[in-house]
């Protein structure tokens, strides 16, 4: 079994229009609403991929209950506890520069992410996917701390301490894009080799295996022996939310019907470029 944690969901808003000018009236050409969060759409790309997996996380207030009830209807397994405060609504534009205005979101204690936990009845061949960021009144060591909890084989898509907070605990897989990867060591990280170089560095904190998803151009993995660049196809995309999140998924996907890691993170970049041509 597969499951996802999303500790800060919301519903995104996103907004198709032409361009942004500030202090005037803006009119969109089309709106969608949908229920987000990366473990979200990790378990939606999953779904599409016909693997199955659990979306868990926090939910609050009539925002929460509107992501449950789109979950509902997709018939999408979940393990959702109630918290306080109300759930995100994130905006996001899609003009000619990729705009997002991001709520706070709910607000969770260390307790909630123990009843949480309790929820889940993993095994050690279980997967377990920590990704995006986290709500208001739980830190940076908020996913370390899940790792102590439960068992399983993590994968973490996150940023700063968040990540690297879990490295000590060697989860199975991480997967910082190249301008996240670039904050933690104060470096732009502006091609395959310092991808390469800095995804290693990682490995060497304690990840077991490193993809650094880098853009447009494609993406890196790294562990302790194998070394691999896949280059991506140019895509025109005004809008990249949940292209990582759909990375993810196609590298697990692929991972664990039996692929070794290169073919499965080239699956991954691809489908991440389909995605993007929708």
């Amino acid at each position: 079994m597969i499951y996802t944690f999303t500790l800060n969901p919301g519903l995104d808003y996103i907004m198709e229009i032409d361009d942004i000018e500030t202090g005037r009236i803006n009119r969109s050409r089309s709106e969608t609403l949908k229920a987000g969060g990366k473990g979200i759409n990790v378990t939606k790309a999953l779904k599409e991929l016909g693997i199955e997996s659990m979306a868990c996380g926090f939910e609050a207030g009539t925002v929460g209950r509107a992501i449950l009830e789109e979950l509902n209807k997709n018939e999408i397994s979940h393990n959702f506890i109630e918290v306080k405060g109300c759930s995100r609504i994130n905006v996001k534009l899609k003009c000619k520069k990729e705009t997002a205005i991001n709520g706070r979101g709910c607000m969770a204690s260390v307790e909630d992410i123990d009843k949480l936990c309790l929820k889940i009845k993993s095994t050690d061949n279980d997967y377990i996917v920590l990704s995006g960021s986290v709500c208001r009144g739980i830190g940076d060591n908020s996913y370390a701390y899940i790792m102590k909890k439960v068992k399983g084989r993590f994968i973490v898509d996150a940023s700063g301490d968040l990540l690297t907070n879990t490295l000590k605990y060697k989860p199975f897989l991480i997967k910082p894009n190249h301008i996240e990867l670039g904050e933690i060591f104060n470096r732009e990280i502006a091609c395959f080799k310092d991808g390469i170089y800095y995804g290693k560095r990682l490995w060497e904190m304690g990840a077991q295996n490193v993809i650094v998803s880098m853009g447009k151009m494609g993406a890196v993995f790294v562990n302790g022996s194998e070394e691999y660049i896949i280059r991506s196809e140019s895509v025109d995309a005004e809008n990249t939310v949940g292209a990582g999140d759909t990375m993810v998924a196609g590298f697990l996907y692929k991972y664990i019907s039996g692929e070794g890691y290169r073919e499965s993170l080239q699956f991954a970049v691809r489908l991440a470029e389909d995605y993007l041509k929708k």
